[in-house]
């Protein structure tokens, strides 16, 4: 394990450490997202300026993007080629495209230079998705292209999280003695895991994809000795006192209290609740 903490419950706390990035186990990583989108977010721009109603096109890869530039460049002409001709469902080389209308007030508020302001759950909505890569263009008069980037392979963030940590919850840990995880989540802004948090906590909404994993986990056999799993946010860094600087950041703790190997001592771990 990373840290070992004696003086804290019985037999002292294990802790391990671990980073994931947002590009973690992806088929999709965020660069090829970028550099595919700033092929067909030109045209798709200039073909939003005519709509009045919303269009979601769900590009699905039968693997990766393709590595060729001109192969790219292929697929992304044949995307827009098929949102302009409005066939609502197509088979493209490497690909399958699944495009439908939808009501652009979903997308929410809009802003000052006329492109839509929403939310992650707002386009998982209106595009059948959970946590896809994504291209948004619209108009302050209603038209908007939602554009999703997935892949048939299993591309999923918290696959690949929850796969690492039981991985690790039998090797790095000793299993004799209490021992939880610490993930920093690299590409989650501190307000994101608030907001996770929140929604958990609201009590008439339902959990979120992140609680549902770590209560699988937490609860499968063998992880008994597993005592919590805690996240925490990147943080921006700003300017304190003293001439330090301080990164923010935010912490979400999922404890375990009702594990043999609990003890009060873990109670407020990073101002966990009790």
């Amino acid at each position: 394990m990373d840290l070992l903490i004696p003086a804290l419950g019985p037999q002292g706390l294990e802790i391990e450490c671990k980073s994931i990035s947002d590009d973690k186990g992806r088929k999709i990583p965020k660069r090829d997202a970028l550099d595919f989108c700033a092929l067909v977010a030109p045209k798709l721009d200039a073909l939003g300026k005519g709509l009045k109603v919303g269009v979601a096109a769900v590009l699905t890869l039968d693997g990766r993007m393709p590595g060729n530039f001109l192969e790219r460049r292929k697929l992304a002409e044949s995307l827009v080629r098929h949102v302009l001709s409005g066939v609502s469902n197509c088979q493209l080389d490497g690909a399958n495209l699944r495009i439908h209308e939808f009501d652009p007030l979903l997308l929410g508020d809009v802003g000052d230079d006329g492109r839509p302001v929403i939310s992650r759950d707002q386009v998982d909505t209106i595009t059948g998705t959970t946590n896809r890569q994504a291209l948004i263009v619209g108009r302050k008069s209603g038209g908007a292209i939602v554009l999703v980037l997935q892949s048939a392979q299993d591309d999923s963030l918290l696959t690949y999280t929850f796969d690492t940590l039981s991985r690790s919850a039998n090797r790095q840990l000793s299993g004799q003695r209490a021992g939880m995880f610490l993930l920093g989540l690299d590409g989650l802004e501190a307000e994101s895991l608030l907001d996770l948090a929140q929604q958990d906590g609201a009590g008439d909404q339902p959990p979120t994809a992140l609680r549902v994993r770590v209560s699988e986990f937490l609860a499968s056999h063998g992880r008994d000795h597993v005592i919590g799993v805690g996240f925490i946010s990147k943080g921006g860094l700003r300017p304190a006192a003293g001439g330090v600087t301080d990164s923010g950041g935010s912490a979400y703790v999922f404890p375990k209290r009702e594990s043999p190997f609990w003890h009060d001592d873990f109670a407020g771990l990073f101002a966990e609740r009790a």
